[in-house]
């Protein structure tokens, strides 16, 4: 009997137990503060308990999120005790005041901004409705019997009840008033939401009461632009009794959340045709009640309509006042301040003078204004909505015109505000809601980098690029969002050399990352970068860049040589060609597979890239992303083998497209794409030598190896969304070189001055607002010049396929016009000697600039 009831009882524990886990997974509920946003589909990791700290006479906001789990789930009830210390006060429930958050689209994120666009909680709808006392309920329509007119009851937007889906949650908005006379303390309650086939939970909610009392008023200083659109949406008229009613609830509201309430018109003095000011008595009456019972600390004086300049800066008269406008002005700006200082409301008046001037005009604009303004009441303060720093270099500097700036909440500028207010300006904030950041403004943060390298990609290898079977996808949506270079080339026409241009902005030469004897580093090498060598990474560094390097490294593989020694804080990836024996795969310095299994390179290396994209969200980031393919051997992961129609040659490219998508896409989900510059180009040209696992260089002549073109003309894309303009077709010199220069200098780093640059800023080539400073390429194998490019004219020196054969010294020197002959074809050196005297002597000056050191490529370990 004992051992039964022994069964019994366990059974009703085990039983009770999986009930209450059923219970818990089905709904659960989450705090958060007032100042954090949650997605609908974004998993809520808040505590399992509310901690609020507030002053008497003060409005503390928390929130708490119902979240649904293995089903979908109904609400029908939410409660808040009143909070109650340990000596009995009590913070009653007619001081707390509970809403729901409706859900609306955010259609574009923005570079500050932690989470990509989507479904985001934003209005709030209380529960209780605060004209009628009565509950705030869904619509509905009903009608007695068939026939009859429908009736109407309820509201689009409600309270109760509401339905979580699975996966999904709902937030809560909960307003605490601490009165004036709560003792100082610690209060205590609990909030319960209710579902329907009873589904509970309740979180406990701890309130601190500080023992001061914060004075009636506002709490910051901000600025709004009044409730003109109220009639619109309500479609009643301005003048009517009906959009006063509403227009005052607006302005308590915003009083009793301590936000300064715009003035209403309908109560300031009006104008008289010359400027001068009409007082009247009843108007101003009640404006002084206005004033002193929302606590107002700020008056907009209204611009007078004769001051109000062109809205098109096309018109010639764009910055234009007449000279009786400019009398009528000033002649109200005088009559209004000094009603304010009989009233003692003369040091809260400002002017607001602009919305948002967005070009140069615009600011030319607010100069005016604000001078006219100066001219007529030195005292009074003008107002813009603008950032605290200039757009453009090149605007005038409308800082002696404005004394309070706002700044839209995407462009806050720690730095420049910390200038405005050293010198006596004011920074208020703009009180709205939802805002688009202008593609055209400045963002206050650095721009990302990322720079996807390929390995011995042919030129006609993507579908933007002309390939008839390879299926890049992903690379040509770069090109009909971005930029497609046509005429962009490699460094060097091998892995090593290439790699350590792109990095450092030199020609390999220079740093002793080429060797005629050795054309790359090996896995026997005893050399690399040296550390004299600044690389992209080690610069960005110096401006807080995150940086990863994540696939083939290939500029040395011993410790000191790393990417973790030559400025970045992560790498994942092989140290050099995944032909070279032993193939290890590294994470950081350490080995952690070996050999590494080569079918899951491009897959791991993916997902590495992503979690660094992830991690570093919040912060400028450098990711360089050598891939390992399609160097042969080739391998595919078994989702891409035997998809291509171009074999496995074709497998592995199309493996690589798909890793770009996967890169693109986080980069919109993370709302970074509009402040990050993304570059994809090859180290060289295609290993003919592999035949059909090696690429194609289509009409080029040549490949890896060679200075032909075919052997270090490579495809390039550049992809920026609202910097780049989608589907340029660039067809300036561009060079791996000029990487270097063009990152540091969108991320405002200084240039290095010790030392010579082979690169260029080709920014405004990018952005298509200039053309590339470069107009020559020297194409070097090994240590030598072959050849030398000049705007069309191409001229070798030397020739030599790629492999498996000897130089073939030219005197004179071969000549072609690539613009007319790509395939280098038609050698017309005899028809133009002084072309090749000019390339000649370019030469000959390059070389000057050449100073010997020790090749890194040459040293082998012993």
């Amino acid at each position: 009997m004992k051992k039964i009831l022994f069964v019994f009882m366990l059974v009703f524990i085990l039983t009770a137990t999986g009930y209450a886990a059923a219970q818990q997974k089905r709904m659960e509920l989450t705090a958060l503060n007032s100042m954090q946003r949650i997605g609908q589909n974004q998993k809520a990791t808040g505590p399992r308990e509310v901690v609020i700290k507030a002053a008497r006479n003060e409005v503390e906001s928390f929130q708490v999120v119902v979240s649904a789990f293995e089903e979908n789930i109904n609400v029908v009830e939410v409660e808040i005790s009143e909070l109650v210390s340990e000596t009995k006060p009590v913070i009653g429930k007619e001081n707390i005041e509970l809403y729901r958050e409706e859900y609306v689209r955010v259609r574009r994120s923005t570079p500050r901004a932690d989470l990509p666009p989507g479904l985001y909680a934003d209005p709030l709808v209380p529960f209780i409705n605060p004209i009628t006392g009565e509950p705030i309920e869904p619509h509905s329509r009903t009608r007695e019997r068939w026939g009859e007119p429908f009736k109407s009851s309820g509201y689009v937007m409600y309270a109760l009840p509401f339905e979580v889906f699975r996966g999904q949650n709902q937030p809560l908005w909960v307003d605490v008033h601490v009165p004036k006379d709560t003792p100082a303390g610690v209060y205590k309650g609990t909030i319960r939401v209710v579902a329907r086939r009873k589904i509970t939970d309740e979180i406990p909610v701890t309130l601190t009461v500080w023992g001061f009392t914060l004075p009636d008023g506002p709490t910051h200083k901000n600025h709004f632009g009044g409730f003109r659109n109220v009639a619109r949406f309500f479609n009643i008229k301005r003048s009517s009794q009906r959009f006063n009613e509403i227009e005052m609830r607006y302005c308590e509201e915003m009083a009793r959340h301590r936000i300064n309430p715009p003035l209403p018109s309908r109560l300031l003095p009006s104008m008289n045709d010359d400027g001068s000011l009409k007082i009247v008595p009843e108007r101003h009456k009640e404006l002084r009640a206005f004033m002193s019972r929302l606590n107002v600390t700020d008056f907009e004086i209204p611009k007078p309509p004769f001051v109000k300049l062109p809205r098109s800066t096309l018109r010639e008269d764009y910055k234009t006042i007449s000279p009786s406008n400019r009398k009528k002005t000033i002649r109200y700006y005088r009559d209004y301040y000094n009603y304010l200082k009989e009233n003692g409301w003369e040091k809260r008046a400002y002017v607001y003078m602009l919305d948002e001037p967005n070009t140069k005009e615009n600011y030319e604009q607010v100069l005016v204004l604000g001078a006219l303004v100066h001219e007529a009441v030195p005292q009074l303060r003008c107002l813009v909505v603008e950032q605290t720093y200039k757009q453009n270099a090149e605007w005038p500097d409308i800082d002696p015109a404005v004394d309070i700036w706002c700044p839209l909440w995407s462009f806050i500028d720690r730095e420049t505000i910390d200038e405005k207010i050293a010198h006596g300006d004011e920074v208020w904030s703009y009180t709205a809601l939802t805002q688009r950041s202008k593609p055209y403004h400045k963002t206050t943060c650095p721009p990302n980098f990322v720079i996807i390298f390929a390995d011995d990609l042919g030129y006609a290898d993507l579908g933007c690029f002309g390939h008839p079977t390879l299926r890049t996808p992903n690379l040509d949506r770069m090109a009909a969002e971005g930029a497609k270079l046509t005429q962009f080339y490699s460094a060097a026409s091998v892995c090593t050399p290439s790699r350590a241009a792109l990095l450092t902005g030199r020609l390999p030469i220079r740093s002793g990352m080429c060797s005629n004897r050795r054309r790359v580093l090996k896995s026997n090498s005893g050399g690399g970068l040296p550390h004299s060598e600044i690389t992209i990474a080690t610069a960005l560094k110096t401006k807080g860049y995150a940086t990863a390097c994540i696939g083939k490294w290939h500029l040395g593989h011993l410790p000191r040589f790393l990417p973790t020694r030559h400025g970045f804080d992560y790498y994942f990836g092989i140290p050099y060609s995944n032909d070279m024996r032993p193939t290890p795969l590294l994470e950081n310095e350490k080995t952690i597979e070996e050999p590494v299994v080569q079918t899951t390179l491009t897959k791991r290396y993916t997902e590495k890239a992503i979690r660094f994209l992830e991690q570093n969200k919040n912060k400028p980031f450098f990711l360089y992303f050598p891939h390992t393919f399609p160097h042969t051997p080739l391998f595919a992961s078994q989702r891409f083998k035997g998809a291509s129609l171009r074999g496995l040659y074709g497998d592995v490219v199309e493996e690589l497209d798909w890793s770009i998508g996967r890169i693109l896409d986080t980069l919109k989900k993370l709302g970074l794409a509009e402040n990050t510059l993304v570059l994809f180009t090859s180290d060289n040209g295609p290993w003919l030598t592999q035949k059909l696992r090696g690429g194609s260089a289509g009409l080029l002549r040549g490949g890896k190896g060679s200075t032909w073109d075919g052997g270090m003309r490579e495809p390039a894309l550049a992809w920026w969304p609202g910097k780049i303009p989608p589907g340029s077709v660039i067809t300036d010199l561009a060079s791996t070189l000029d990487f270097f220069p063009t990152c540091l200098t969108l991320a405002g780093v200084s240039l290095p001055k010790d030392r010579v640059l082979d690169g260029y800023d080709i920014t405004p080539l990018l952005n298509r607002t200039g053309k590339s400073q470069r107009d020559t390429i020297f194409f070097y194998r090994g240590a030598g010049i072959f050849a030398v490019r000049r705007g069309p004219w191409k001229m070798h020196l030397t020739t030599q396929s790629g492999y498996r054969d000897k130089p073939h010294p030219h005197d004179p020197p071969l000549l072609f016009h690539i613009e007319h002959d790509p395939s280098e074809k038609f050698d017309v050196a005899n028809d133009h000697p002084n072309i090749i005297a000019e390339l000649t002597r370019l030469i000959e000056r390059h070389r000057t600039t050449i100073k010997p050191v020790k090749s890194q490529l040459e040293i082998k370990l012993p």
